[in-house]
């Protein structure tokens, strides 16, 4: 038997989860690819590729980039760390290489920056499907509309919507080069297919009930009273 902390694994959030930190990245590649072409999450279970053109993401690493930081309060502890997360963006079909060099260098770019803060801060909007393009965007970069026109989450299949999922604020760090990688179809043909890694920092917060005294509980002993008696 090994000694707990005595709390439930629901006493404990942490913040973000993985599915906001793909959501925000889904709703930036959305912004960058043509309109109509699939952006789903890879490593799926029963799901076949789409057809014509589709981008899959991958999450890769989470590396910390600094130590933990600590605050208490009377009832909770919050620990704080920034990472450098590494996500992979593999894109198929006709135009995959010229969507790669897009991603590539826009995520360079301080409009990157400035398209995931407006989709953080417009995160409480009611979401639709707008059809958004880079230039739309760019057009009307304030736009809460436009910043989280397809930040809502990919299912399975990628053809029904589920719940809406929170993107996670996150901050542009810097790409790899787009490389061209071999993919083979079912039908046993060659397609193109281009990847690169997006890194980006993340704030991951943990909140957990504290496990300090928030008080002091003070008794009055008698001095005449003797308390060092061994018990028998």
């Amino acid at each position: 038997m090994v000694q707990t902390s005595g709390y439930t694994a629901t006493a404990i959030t942490q913040t973000p989860q993985t599915a906001n930190i793909t959501t925000a990245i889904r709703a930036f590649l959305l912004a960058i690819v043509p309109p109509d072409t699939p952006v789903q999450l890879a490593q799926q279970n029963r799901t076949v590729a789409p057809s014509g053109p589709f981008a899959l993401v991958t999450l890769l690493n989470r590396q910390p980039l600094a130590t933990v930081a600590q605050t208490d309060t009377a009832t909770t502890s919050r620990f704080c760390l920034p990472e450098d997360v590494t996500v992979q963006v593999s894109l198929f079909g006709p135009g995959a290489g010229n969507n790669a060099q897009r991603l590539a260098t826009l995520f360079r770019t301080p409009w990157a920056c400035q398209f995931f803060e407006t989709l953080t801060s417009a995160q409480d909007s009611p979401q639709a499907e707008t059809g958004l393009t880079v230039a739309d965007w760019l057009a009307n970069p304030p736009s809460p509309s436009n910043a989280t026109a397809h930040a809502s989450t990919a299912t399975d299949a990628g053809s029904q919507k589920a719940s809406a999922i929170t993107p996670a604020r996150i901050a542009p760090l810097y790409t790899s080069a787009p490389r061209q990688a071999p993919f083979i179809s079912g039908e046993r043909q060659f397609e193109e297919h281009w990847l690169l890694d997006l890194h980006c920092q993340v704030n991951t917060l943990i909140t957990l009930p504290t496990i300090m005294a928030p008080a002091a509980s003070i008794a009055l002993v008698q001095a005449e009273t003797v308390t060092d008696k061994p018990t028998p």
